[in-house]
């Protein structure tokens, strides 16, 4: 991912992170827009839980770090989430305690490859990134719990 980067922000120049930021709400607008077909009509609750994690996407994409690279940190470890807790449906029957396991496997992913980076050469552990990767796997877990619970309660948006 670094080579990729140093050569999207030659190629870019100036313009690199606002097309990062484009593409991490692209992302997220589409994973959204996938699911629109069968949340139709479903409560205004559940569009205003998905439009304060939306929101916080958004802030965090625009004031949270400055370095593209870790924007996109917060896509990578929202999907982590995702297969973390698709791992947990079949450890756990307890479902606050599928989730709990999964905040803490996804810390401490994203603690563990800040410590790695410690240790390399022209790479930083930075506490704040380790928020953000932690942040990052909460807000795709919550975004999994609102859509999970909306689809349990309209099945029938399921066809």
């Amino acid at each position: 991912a670094p080579n990729f980067a140093r050569l999207f922000s030659r190629l870019l120049g100036k313009d690199y992170g606002l097309v990062i930021n484009i593409f991490v709400m692209s992302v997220l607008i589409t994973v959204t827009g996938l699911f629109y077909s069968k949340l139709k009509t479903v409560p205004l609750s559940f569009y205003v839980k998905l439009a304060a994690i939306l929101a916080l996407y958004l802030f965090l994409i625009l004031r949270w770090t400055d370095i593209p690279a870790e924007k996109v940190h917060l896509i990578e470890y929202g999907f982590l989430s995702y297969l973390v807790l698709r791992v947990m449906n079949g450890v756990s029957s307890s479902v606050p305690a599928q989730y709990l396991y999964t905040v803490l496997i996804v810390g401490a992913i994203g603690c563990g490859d800040e410590l790695i980076q410690k240790c390399l050469p022209n790479r930083i552990c930075d506490v704040k990134d380790m928020a953000l990767n932690a942040i990052s796997g909460i807000l795709g877990l919550a975004l999994i719990g609102i859509l999970k619970q909306c689809l349990s309660r309209h099945p029938s948006q399921l066809s």
